[in-house]
């Protein structure tokens, strides 16, 4: 038998609760820099929570192995960009308050250089 709608409602609402209401889930830092012609690079760092089972970002838009990042920006790579200066590192901090929810954590870094506007359509 099917859940009704607003029970799977309450279930999706808690969850996002629990995991934006976690002080430290997830950290993120970005910093951008755009030349005379619009070139330009983007730093990001970044630490999530990571599957116990396999080395996967608990947070789907913040990807921590390198072909998945690789394809997350693939607009601003075809356009002659590249991504260097990847590292991941796995943790496992005791101390840290999350860490019966979050036992094992990824710190990413990365910088992604482009020649030109990416092209949405």
């Amino acid at each position: 038998m099917a859940r009704p709608f607003y029970t799977r409602w309450i279930v999706v609402c808690f969850g996002a609760i629990g995991i934006i209401g976690s002080p430290s889930c997830f950290d993120y830092e970005e910093r951008i820099i755009l030349g005379a012609d619009l070139s330009g690079l983007v730093e990001i760092q970044y630490t999530v929570p990571v599957f116990a089972n396999d080395d996967r970002s608990m947070l789907a838009f913040l990807p921590v192995d390198r072909r998945d990042i690789a394809d997350r920006y693939s607009s601003l790579l075809r356009g002659g960009g590249r991504l260097d200066n990847y590292s991941m590192k796995m943790t496992t901090d005791k101390d840290d308050p999350d860490a019966a929810l979050y036992p094992r954590k990824a710190k990413v870094s990365y910088r992604i250089w482009f020649k030109e506007p990416a092209d949405h359509q």
